[in-house]
C-alpha cells in the first residue's frame, strides 16, 4: 500500500502537540520516496503511538526489524503505519497483514537505528513491567526457587515477551529495560516497612519515583534473589551485610555490563542498579567544556608527560571525559594502560585492568606493575589513599602522561587533597598540569524551554526555563550540560602552591583559570540550562 498517511499529526503525538511550533517538515512522509527524516532513533521511537505497538509484540517487532507507528480507520479498513527497511518489505508484509489484520503502510526508516528505536519505544512503558507483576501476583510460579530458574540474563531478554509464562528472570530483564530505555543512570528498588515497594529512576540527574502495580515485597524478595545469582553471588538466606555485583546485559547495540549494590534495611533489601548508558563516548568537542577549558586541555594532552587531574562528586562524567581523553592520546599512537574499578566502558586499543575483578591488585601495586609493560600514557580511575597518590605521582613524574581523579567540588581543593594524601606538594606541583573540576547539571528541554524574564533581566541576556512536553517525558529537561571549573598551573602558580597554597584571589579573572561562575553564565546564556538547576553548585546575582 502506498498511501501518503501522516501518523506523526495524530492526537497524542508528541510533535502535533509540543507547546512550540516543532518542525513537522522535518519528519514528514515524502509523498515520493516514503522516507521519514529523523536524525535519531528516540525522535522514531517518540513517533510510536501505544495503540500501533499493541498489535505487534516485541518479539515480533525485533525478528521483523520494524516499529509500528499508528493505526488509522480509512473507511472500513484499519491501516498500520510501520518503519522499516526498504530492502525486505515485501518479505514481511503478509505476516503483518496476517498478524494484525490491518493493511500495511510502510515508510523507510533511512539511517536510524531501528533496532534501538524498537527497543526505547516499547520498553519505555512502565505497563511493559506492570504486566509481568500483576501474572506473577496471581500465579503460584512466582513462588518458585529462583535457584531454579534459567541464569542467563540473554535467553531471558529474548523470551521476555511471553507474558503468558511470566517469571521474576523476565520481570528484572523487563525493569532494567524499561530504565535504560527511558535513559536512567540509576535505577533503586527499596522496600518500605507498609509492605510496599518505592522505585525509583535517576534521569538527567533528577530523581524521579516511578509507580509499578503489583510489585510488592514478596515479588522484591525473589528479585533480590535473581540479582544475587545474576551476580555470581549465594542467594540462599538473608541479605546481612552489603553485597556487590557485576553482569552483562545485550541491549540493541552492544553487550554492556550492569553493577548492582544490595543493602539491608529494617524493611528488607535495598537493590541499586547503575546502568550502562547507550550513547557512546564524545570526542573532546562534544564533551561540552568552555572554549577556555578546551584549548588547555588540547595543550596538554600534546605532551609527553605531565597529569590530568578530573573531580567532582560521583556521577559528574568524570569517566566519560576521562575516556574521551584516552582516545584523543591513541589517536597519537601512544601506549596507553589503564587501572580502574570499575571498568566502565571498554575503549578499543586501549589495555584496560578491572580492579574490581582482582583480589590481590590494588591502584598502588598495580602502578608498579604496569610500568613495566612501557606505556606511554595511563588512566589510574581514582585515587583515594595515599599509596595510590604517591604511586600514580612518581609514575606521572618519571616520564608517563598521567590521567586520574579524585573526589572534590573545586579545582584547588582538589589540588589540596592531593597533596594531603600524597604527603608531597613539591611532587604534585611538579607534574600536575591542568585540573577540571566538573558536575552535570540538567539541560533544558529545546522542544519546549520558554523564556525566563527576571532571569534575562538580570543577567542582561536571553535566559530560558522549563515546561516540559512528551519529548522530555514532562520533566522539561533532556539530557545534561557539563559545568566545569579548569585551572591550567603555570609556573607562578606551582610556586605558590609550594609555598602554601593558591588563594582565589590569586586566580579569579585570570587568563589561566575558568572559574564555576564562568560556565555557569556561558550555560544560562545559550539557552542549555536554567536558574533552578544551576542555584545547586553557586550563588546567582538578585
Amino acid at each position: 500500500m502506498t498511501s501518503d498517511i501522516l501518523p506523526f499529526r495524530a492526537k497524542n503525538n508528541f510533535l502535533a502537540n509540543s507547546p512550540v511550533n516543532p518542525q513537522i517538515q522535518e519528519v514528514e512522509t515524502s509523498p515520493h520516496s516514503g522516507n521519514i527524516a529523523i536524525r535519531s532513533p528516540k525522535e522514531l521511537a517518540l513517533c510510536s503511538m501505544q495503540e500501533a505497538r499493541e498489535l505487534v509484540p516485541y518479539h515480533d517487532a525485533v525478528r521483523w526489524n520494524i516499529l509500528p507507528l499508528a493505526v488509522v480507520r480509512c473507511g472500513n479498513r484499519q491501516v498500520l503505519t510501520v518503519a522499516g527497511r526498504a530492502t525486505h518489505i515485501c518479505e514481511i508484509e503478509k505476516a503483518i497483514r496476517f498478524l494484525t489484520g490491518c493493511d500495511v503502510n510502510f515508510i523507510t526508516s533511512g539511517d536510524v537505528e531501528l533496532s534501538e528505536a524498537t527497543f526505547l519505544a516499547y520498553r519505555s512503558d512502565v505497563s511493559s513491567v506492570e504486566e509481568i507483576t500483576s501474572a506473577l501476583k496471581v500465579q503460584a510460579a512466582a513462588k518458585s526457587s529462583v535457584d531454579e530458574q534459567d541464569n542467563n540474563l540473554a535467553q531471558s531478554l529474548i523470551q521476555a515477551d511471553d507474558t503468558r509464562s511470566p517469571s521474576i528472570p523476565i520481570l528484572v530483564a523487563r525493569m532494567l529495560e524499561h530504565a535504560i530505555s527511558r535513559e536512567a543512570s540509576d535505577l533503586a528498588i527499596e522496600p518500605l516497612v507498609d509492605g510496599v515497594c518505592r522505585c525509583t529512576l535517576r534521569i538527567n540527574g533528577i530523581l524521579k519515583r516511578i509507580a509499578i502495580e503489583g510489585y510488592s515485597s514478596d515479588i522484591h524478595e525473589q528479585v533480590v534473589k535473581r540479582t544475587r545469582v545474576l551476580g555470581g553471588l549465594s542467594s540462599v538466606g538473608q541479605v546481612q551485610e552489603p553485597l556487590d555485583g557485576v553482569f552483562s546485559i545485550p541491549l540493541p547495540s552492544s553487550q554492556r555490563e550492569i553493577r548492582f549494590h544490595i543493602f539491608p534495611t529494617v524493611a528488607g533489601a535495598k537493590l541499586h542498579f547503575r546502568l550502562p548508558q547507550m550513547n557512546d563516548v564524545p570526542p573532546i568537542s562534544e564533551l561540552g567544556l568552555s572554549a577556555k577549558t578546551r584549548n588547555f586541555l588540547e595543550s596538554v594532552l600534546e605532551r609527553d608527560r605531565g597529569a590530568i587531574l578530573l573531580s567532582g562528586p560521583t556521577g559528574s562524567g568524570k569517566s566519560t571525559s576521562a575516556y574521551s581523553m584516552l582516545n584523543y592520546l591513541q589517536k597519537q599512537s601512544r601506549s596507553i594502560v589503564s587501572l580502574e574499578d570499575p571498568v566502565e566502558r571498554d575503549i578499543m586499543g586501549i589495555s584496560q585492568t578491572d580492579l574490581s575483578r582482582l583480589s590481590t591488585i590494588t591502584y598502588a601495586n598495580g602502578i608498579r606493575h604496569i610500568l613495566r609493560q612501557d606505556p606511554d600514557a595511563l588512566f589510574i580511575g581514582e585515587i583515594r589513599d595515599t599509596p595510590s597518590a604517591k604511586a600514580a605521582l612518581e609514575a606521572a613524574a618519571s616520564g608517563h602522561f598521567l590521567i586520574t581523579s579524585i573526589h572534590s567540588s573545586r579545582a584547588i581543593d582538589a589540588l589540596e587533597r592531593l597533596a594531603r594524601l600524597s604527603e608531597d606538594r613539591q611532587l604534585v606541583a611538579e607534574v600536575m598540569q591542568l585540573v577540571i573540576c566538573q558536575q552535570l547539571v540538567p539541560s533544558l528541554c529545546k522542544k519546549c524551554r520558554v523564556i525566563d524574564l527576571r532571569a534575562s533581566d538580570i543577567m542582561r541576556a536571553p535566559v530560558y526555563q522549563a515546561v516540559g512536553c512528551a519529548a522530555c517525558d514532562h520533566s522539561g529537561y533532556s539530557g545534561r550540560t557539563l559545568i566545569e571549573e579548569s585551572l591550567y598551573l603555570t609556573s607562578e602558580l606551582r610556586e605558590r602552591f609550594i609555598a602554601g597554597g593558591i588563594g582565589e584571589s590569586m586566580i579569579s579573572g585570570r587568563r589561566f583559570f575558568q572559574g564555576l561562575d564562568e560556565s555557569v553564565r556561558e550555560a544560562l546564556c545559550t539557552g542549555s540550562v536554567d536558574v533552578r538547576q544551576v542555584k545547586r553548585i553557586i550563588v546567582l546575582p538578585t
